[in-house]
């Protein structure tokens, strides 16, 4: 696990950067199933008389509402990288007519502040808001149903974010190196935290993982050094590899005796950490085999 999280960030970087180096022109290209059309600040593309934006030309814009139709046809998609790179950005509202979000939709947006995401999106793409540096806060719709990889990759200043209930899973580095974050909560819908997904989040103090997940990533909550507090579901049947490593804030842990599988250096804390758990128990055996100081609950 080690070094996972740091080179799928790696990666991240590069391709944001390589798109922004091209000026996105390959975003203006005319798709198989389209034609891509100008019109005013956008560039978007038509498939069944319905707008794709592909880009947004108006680099000097701070507070944007995107419209619900352009020359007559409804926006129905923002298209992969879109609004990338577009630094003076503020504000952005995305309209109702709004199903889906693209890959690196707003990538490296470095002052967009705040989103207002619509009822109607089902579907958020990989690193959406990658280096969104002056993101605060989000409000998912419980409309969404996925949501990439990678999706707030650095957004430092964000702060809370509200996760959908319709949302069973938290993917793959999805609040990577989000340090400013304190607060966010789980839904019950959740069923897996995926590897990294709270990498590097020094600002969480607590986290409460409702019984309705059944695994938690390698790396998923690596480095979290504010983290003081975790409540772990019932549901739980497996820790990932180093989940919770170097969590230098965590000092006691409750773990339920649903849990069969616990990866190696789940709980390399850099304190000593005492694991609360079941006699006769997995983490029971865990903590012996791993010389980590454990006790006994109810």
């Amino acid at each position: 696990m080690k070094g996972m999280g740091r080179a799928f960030l790696r990666g991240l970087v590069i391709v944001s950067v390589i798109c922004l180096r091209l000026g996105l022109s390959v975003r203006a290209q005319a798709s198989d199933t389209g034609e891509t059309v100008a019109s005013d600040a956008f560039q978007y593309t038509l498939t069944d008389g319905d707008a794709t934006i592909v880009r947004y030309i108006d680099s000097d814009a701070d507070t944007l509402i995107i419209p619900n139709q352009l020359e007559g046809h409804t926006v129905v998609s923002i298209g992969d990288a879109a609004f990338a790179g577009c630094g003076g950005l503020t504000s952005v509202t995305i309209p109702d007519s709004v199903a889906h979000i693209g890959e690196g939709a707003f990538a490296a947006c470095l002052g967009l502040i705040s989103v207002t995401i619509p009822d109607n999106v089902v579907s958020i793409g990989e690193q959406v808001f990658i280096e969104c540096s002056s993101l605060t806060g989000v409000t998912i719709p419980d409309s969404v149903a996925h949501i990439g990889d990678g999706a707030f990759v650095l957004c430092s200043s964000l702060t809370s974010v509200t996760i959908p209930k319709s949302a069973a899973h938290i993917n793959e580095s999805m609040f990577y190196g989000c340090s400013g974050l304190t607060s966010v909560t789980i839904p019950d819908s959740v069923a897996h935290i995926g590897d990294s997904a709270f990498y590097g989040c020094s600002g969480l103090t607590s986290v409460i993982i409702p019984d309705s997940v059944t695994h938690i990533g390698d790396g998923a909550f690596w480095k979290c050094s504010g983290l003081t507090s975790v409540t772990i579901g019932t549901g739980v049947t497996s820790i990932g590899d180093s989940a919770f490593y170097k969590c230098s804030g965590l000092t006691s842990v409750i773990i339920p005796d649903s849990v069969t599988s616990i990866g190696e250096e789940a709980f390399l804390t850099w304190v000593e950490v005492t694991l609360n758990v079941k006699e006769g128990s997995y983490a029971e055996q865990y903590a012996k085999d791993n010389d980590i100081a454990y006790v006994f609950i109810d």
